[in-house]
């Protein structure tokens, strides 16, 4: 189960560096997505056709060219290496030495995949986005939130920025490895550590997509699909704006991208019923049991009985204080405390569905991280 979150109107202390954090880790994956040789210079998914500008209009977010979109997040990722404190001599000197790097790849008629590689492994672009990933990490490793939100930011970013389909399985870029079964695991983890920064739905909704996409990974004819890798970009953009609190999971809606029902409220839906109840079956069965009991202890004492045996359990109820009243109060409670956890794990479960972006995804089964 899912621990404690953050809770409504209690915000921890460090909580806006912790984020400045996470947006820093999907900062540097972005950036070296961008300029890897092999899609430098291409447009998002979701903004594959360009449009001209005829006269400096003003474009939003995505609708920027590929150089600006660069320039944007060359810009950002020094912003927030320095609001999470790195901001010394030696951070800076790790960046600057990227950032040359970068330069040179921005010039027309360079060699990029030269560059990249270097003539020697140190000297390409490569290893310094390399060198300056692994002082990030060395920095902030003391501060385990800031070191679990840029490690999360940074790998849930790579499901698309850092995929090269072409890859072999055992290489660092391919679907099995960015979306192994250990990848996936890391990635939880980090998010469970985050848990005093985030809601309980959020962790949620990182989970249950992550199993989904993780079983679409192994599957050579599934992942090869058409907007398959679109798809991906989406619910990475999903995951971001859900960690950085700029969306609510409560917000999100069913759609028909998993076997789910797309229903326009999952209350309508009997099937998600089922799967809440499912993993509230221990409970539901004990509560009831108890119900059944108490009603049939209530109704001893409201009637009365001429018979041994009740009027031994009439004797039994009354030496232990139970009236009528209170074994009323006591079902009453059971059944509002039994409604509630119900609807908390449909909700649960709606959000667990909401947020699946994996194409044909089956999330009829519930999850034990839900």
């Amino acid at each position: 189960m899912i621990g404690c979150a953050l809770m409504a109107g209690e915000h921890p202390a460090d909580l806006d560096v912790v984020r400045y954090a996470f947006r820093l880790g999907w900062a540097v994956a972005e950036l070296r997505g961008r300029y890897r040789p092999d899609r430098f210079g291409r447009r998002d998914p979701c903004h594959a056709r360009a449009f001209r500008r005829n006269g400096y209009e003003l474009p939003l977010a995505n609708e920027r060219s590929p150089a600006e979109i660069r320039k944007e997040l060359l810009d950002t990722v020094e912003d927030l290496s320095n609001a999470v404190g790195l901001d010394d001599e030696a951070s800076k000197t790790v960046w600057s030495e990227l950032k040359i790097s970068l330069t040179g790849l921005e010039a027309k008629d360079t060699d990029r995949k030269a560059l990249w590689a270097g003539v020697e492994h140190r000297l390409g672009v490569a290893h310094k986005f390399y060198a300056f990933d692994a002082h990030i990490q060395d920095e902030i490793v003391l501060q385990a939130s800031q070191a679990a939100a840029y490690q999360l930011g940074r790998g849930l970013a790579e499901t698309f920025w850092a995929l090269q389909p072409e890859c072999a399985a055992d290489a660092m870029g391919s679907w099995e490895f960015l979306l192994g079964p250990e990848r996936c695991d890391i990635l939880c983890r980090l998010a469970l550590r985050m848990s005093a920064y985030v809601e309980p739905e959020v962790l949620v909704a990182i989970a249950g997509p992550l199993k989904c996409w993780a079983k679409l990974a192994s599957e050579t004819e599934r992942r090869g699909g058409a907007d398959i890798e679109e798809c991906l970009y989406h619910q990475g953009l999903l995951w971001r704006d859900l960690v950085r609190g700029e969306r609510s999971p409560a917000d999100l809606q069913l759609t028909g991208n998993t076997k789910a029902p797309a229903t326009a409220t999952a209350w309508k839906d009997l099937k998600l019923y089922r799967t809440a109840a499912v993993s509230l079956r221990w409970p539901l069965i004990g509560g009831i049991a108890s119900l059944v009991l108490l009603v049939a202890g209530a109704w001893l004492l409201a009637t009365g009985t001429d018979h041994a045996g009740p009027s031994t359990a009439i004797g039994i109820l009354g030496a232990l204080g139970l009236t009528s009243a209170g074994l009323y109060a006591h079902a009453k409670a059971n059944v509002t405390s039994l409604l509630s956890n119900l609807s908390q794990t449909v909700q649960i479960e709606r959000i667990r569905w909401a947020a699946n972006l994996c194409p044909n995804a089956d999330a009829s089964t519930p999850e034990s991280t839900a």
